[in-house]
C-alpha cells in the first residue's frame, strides 16, 4: 500500500496511530514542530502572537487526527489545514476598543445564546459560540467584560467552598495555560463548560458544583466525576509542557 508519510515522522506517527496517547501526541507535536513553524511564517508572518502559536498547535493536532498517509505527505496535510491562521490573525488585528463593536458583538452573541440553548436544551459552550459567530475565544472574553455584573451573592467562589470543589488551584497559577487550551479543545462541551466556569477561561464566572450543576442539568456528584477527569487530563499536559 502507498504511503507517502515522510520518513522524519514514520516513527512518532505510527507510535501515536498505535497508541493515541497525550504522550505520544506530544512526542508527534515535537517532531512537526518545523513543519508548524513554517505554517506560522507562511500564514501569520513575523510577529507571532501567543494566542496565535497556541492555536496553530491546536491546528496541527487537529490536523493530525484527520491525517492519512495514502493521500498526501503529513507535512503538506499539516500546512493546509493552517491556512485558518489567517482568520485568527484578522481577528486579532480588529480593533477591540470601539464601543459601537463591541455593542453589535453584544447583541449577536446574545441572539446566539439564547438560539442555541433553545436547540440543543443547555448552554452553548465558549468554542460552540465561536463556531456559530465566528468571534475568537478572546473576543467573546473582551465582550463579557462589558456584561452587566451579576447580582451579588449569586455566585461562589471555587476555592474551598464545597468541600474544596474546584480543579486545582495551582492550575490557575500556571505561569502557561498553553496546554489547558490544548485539553479545552479536546473536551465535549458539557466539559468545556465545567472547565470555563472553574478556570474562569473567556472572561467566564467561576461557579460552584450546585450551580454548574443547574446550568448543565447534571447532579454535582456528576459534576464532581467530570471534574476529577478533567483534571487528570490537565495535570497530563501540564507534567508534558513542564518536562517538554
Amino acid at each position: 500500500m502507498m504511503s507517502y508519510l515522510e520518513e522524519t515522522y514514520a516513527e512518532p506517527f505510527s507510535q501515536w496511530q498505535a497508541s493515541p496517547t497525550p504522550q505520544n501526541m506530544s512526542s508527534l507535536m515535537t517532531s512537526v514542530q518545523p513543519v508548524i513553524e513554517r505554517g506560522l511564517q507562511l500564514y501569520a508572518g513575523k510577529n507571532v502572537s501567543p494566542m496565535t502559536r497556541s492555536r496553530a498547535r491546536r491546528l496541527a493536532i487537529r490536523a493530525i487526527k484527520t491525517y492519512d498517509p495514502r493521500q498526501s505527505k503529513l507535512s503538506t496535510h499539516l500546512t493546509n489545514h493552517m491556512q485558518g491562521l489567517r482568520r485568527v490573525v484578522r481577528q486579532e488585528t480588529q480593533v477591540m476598543a470601539l464601543p459601537e463593536r463591541v455593542a453589535l458583538n453584544q447583541g449577536l452573541l446574545t441572539e446566539t445564546e439564547q438560539r442555541l440553548t433553545d436547540e440543543l436544551g443547555r448552554p452553548p459552550s465558549s468554542q460552540e459560540l465561536t463556531d456559530a459567530t465566528g468571534l475568537s475565544l478572546r473576543r467573546l472574553a473582551h465582550i463579557r467584560k462589558f456584561r452587566p455584573p451579576v447580582a451579588e451573592g449569586t455566585l461562589q467562589a471555587m476555592t474551598g467552598e464545597e468541600g474544596g470543589e474546584g480543579l486545582s488551584p495551582a492550575v490557575a497559577q500556571q505561569p502557561s495555560q498553553q496546554w489547558a487550551e490544548l485539553v479545552y479543545h479536546d473536551l465535549d462541551p458539557t466539559n468545556q463548560q465545567i472547565l470555563e466556569h472553574s478556570l474562569g477561561l473567556f472572561g467566564q464566572p467561576a461557579l460552584s458544583n450546585q450551580q454548574l450543576a443547574g446550568r448543565l442539568g447534571l447532579t454535582p456528584g456528576a459534576v464532581t466525576q467530570r471534574k476529577a477527569k478533567i483534571q487528570r487530563q490537565l495535570d497530563q499536559f501540564s507534567s508534558e509542557f513542564a518536562s517538554g
